[in-house]
């Protein structure tokens, strides 16, 4: 991850740009990238989809490549990866950085030994909720745990650029739910959201997808 953080390092300090709003600017275009309507307008050809990102010419198009190359390796050799929390500690969470964001993200490890503690087998449907997400790394762990069940995991934060990075890292993973970025303590107030792999229910399948969802969308759903 060392090597996509230097390279949106430097697309900063070429484009003169601060390196938290090119990064915003990434999560961005990735979520794009993997949205619902590219997976429809390209009919589901992931080649022809790619191609067509590559011809559009961006400047994260090599990144995201990248990133897309290195995923499932990391996938497999580690159970679950944070890609985009690990790329956020490198580029932003120094000692004195952490400080300053007032931001501290739990360790894999830590949040892989909470899940195996609490972790308890559930049948089909069962619903996983965390209210203050960050990238998602609790939400990975309990999801190593029980890979095999579809459960719908729901991701709230407050913070735009954490709910950002736990969508992406959720849609890669084929992770089925939602990321609701809002204060949790006041839930109707509502910033913006996203659906997560809707296209793998109810039957798993190789697609994947985020689409976001709008503010009535979302009260319909707290309604229900």
């Amino acid at each position: 991850m060392k090597q996509i953080a230097d390279s949106l390092i430097s697309i900063a300090r070429q484009g003169g740009k601060d390196i938290q709003t090119i990064f915003n600017d990434f999560l961005d275009y990735v979520i794009n990238c993997l949205s619902l309507e590219r997976l429809v307008e390209g009919e589901g050809d992931y080649l022809s989809i790619f191609e067509k990102i590559k011809n559009e010419g961006s400047v994260f198009f090599p990144v995201f490549a990248e990133m897309v190359i290195k995923s499932p390796k990391l996938i497999e050799d580690n159970n679950v990866y944070d890609f985009f929390g690990n790329i956020y500690e490198i580029i932003f969470q120094s000692s004195s950085k952490a400080i300053a964001l007032g931001q501290f993200f739990t360790p894999q490890s830590v949040s892989n030994l909470c899940s195996h503690i609490i972790y308890k087998e559930a049948n089909e449907g069962y619903i996983i909720n965390e209210p203050t997400c960050g990238s998602g790394r609790n939400l990975l762990a309990l999801f190593s745990e029980n890979k095999k069940k579809a459960q719908y995991y729901i991701a709230e934060d407050l913070d735009s650029i954490s709910v950002k990075m736990c969508a992406i890292n959720m849609t890669l993973h084929g992770m089925r739910g939602c990321c609701i970025c809002h204060n949790t303590l006041f839930p109707s107030e509502f910033i913006f959201g996203y659906e997560i792999n809707e296209v793998r229910y109810p039957f798993p399948c190789e697609y994947y997808s985020i689409r976001t969802i709008s503010n009535s969308e979302y009260k319909n759903r707290l309604a229900r």
